[in-house]
């Protein structure tokens, strides 16, 4: 499956904005990098999890470099205003229409609808790091909707609720042990005590090929922004 590759032109995206005017990559004028999250489209409910986290960790993506940042999909334009409706999404800019070949252009696997919530073709899942010359940085694609990179924690604010579990962030994080006394599932270890796999971890996109299997988008891209200083 042909897509772009780091280092060369990134494909042109030209899209309509939930809400009015347009994205054009062509141009953007990030600091250092613009983030394109590809997104199946509203019937998805991993997209919904992954764009509302995003959503409240934009400022954090911009204290790092990354201050353009667009979520897209093949939807039409009812579907993605349902999207940031229903998903509440008041910062990220939402893009809609892309066509079947542009999502190739990309890389991005498309796949047939199969239910009536479902658009007749839609892509899976992308992450892509652009830089400001238009060139790509980093591609992140998948064939299926799970096991995606994921931003972390969303900021709380008041109103704002976990799609995955429908009550608001307003408990606090638990760090360390759980409230049984017990290690947490991303601690697990092996019978020397040696730290073990970060199971229920998300990986976090690669950057120039390498794969962080515990990092956040954030923790990524301050990475890869401090590489790129250097």
């Amino acid at each position: 499956m042909p897509g772009p590759l780091p280092r060369q032109p990134a494909p042109a995206l030209d899209l309509p904005l939930v809400g009015g005017d347009r994205f054009d990559l062509a141009a953007a004028t990030p600091i250092q990098f613009t983030l394109v999250v590809a997104y199946r489209g509203v019937h998805c409910p991993q997209c919904h999890t992954q764009l509302w986290e995003l959503d409240g960790r934009l400022g954090e993506l911009r204290d790092v470099g990354v201050d353009e940042v667009v979520a897209v999909s093949g939807d039409d334009r009812e579907r993605a205003e349902r999207a940031v409706r229903e998903w509440e999404l008041n910062y990220l800019r939402v893009a809609y229409g892309m066509d079947e070949a542009t999502m190739r252009a990309w890389g991005l696997y498309v796949s047939k609808g199969l239910t009536d919530s479902e658009p007749a073709l839609f892509g899976e899942p992308g992450l892509f790091l652009v830089r400001p010359d238009a060139s790509l940085f980093s591609a992140h694609v998948q064939s299926t909707p799970f096991a995606r990179p994921r931003p972390g924690r969303p900021a709380q604010g008041p109103g704002r609720r976990d799609p995955r579990a429908g009550a608001a962030l307003s408990r606090p994080a638990r760090t360390g042990r759980d409230g049984k006394g017990g290690r947490r599932r991303g601690d697990a270890r092996d019978r020397a005590g040696r730290p073990g796999p970060q199971i229920g971890r998300p990986n976090a996109f690669p950057m120039s090929g390498a794969v962080h299997p515990a990092r956040t988008h954030r923790e990524c891209a301050t990475a890869v922004c401090s590489r790129v200083r250097e």
